[in-house]
């Protein structure tokens, strides 16, 4: 069994840092920012929903979220293989908590929804001029808890 090629050191942190600031910024509802992470015609497939193409359809399709959704998506291990120069494979587990602006926060904050989601996000990175980018990202929910 060979193992797969792995990307370097360097690498590997810009990419996972583009992951954590892709999570952080859905739940900051800062959606063009987070479009940013994308490459111009970048693609974003969300669980169940048609693929976006292009970093406007992925504001817009964010934007039309009730404003009162709340979300915090808690990262777990990135799995990375190198594609080839400049391109890398990311497969991130995630587990999405959510609630609404609406819940009374208590001493331990709002209470969450009854339903909790383990997903993942697979990406598949380029290295543009301004740095590592998403140009592919399929967020697939893999099992639930109510």
């Amino acid at each position: 069994m060979s193992l797969p090629r792995l990307p370097d050191a360097q690498t590997y942190a810009a990419c996972r840092q583009i992951v954590e600031h892709s999570a952080h910024l859905t739940d900051h509802r800062n959606f063009e920012a987070y479009a940013e992470l994308f490459t111009q015609n970048g693609q974003l497939t969300r669980p169940g929903g048609a693929p976006l193409t292009g970093q406007t359809a992925i504001v817009e399709s964010y934007r039309s979220r009730p404003a009162e959704r709340m979300t915090r998506h808690m990262l777990g291990q990135s799995v990375m293989t190198q594609q080839g120069e400049g391109k890398v494979q990311v497969v991130t587990s995630v587990l999405l908590w959510s609630t609404t602006t609406s819940q009374t926060v208590e001493a331990f904050g709002r209470k969450a929804d009854a339903r909790q989601v383990l997903g993942e996000y697979s990406d598949d990175m380029v290295l543009t001029p301004e740095g590592w980018r998403i140009e592919k990202r399929q967020s697939s929910f893999v099992m639930y808890q109510e």
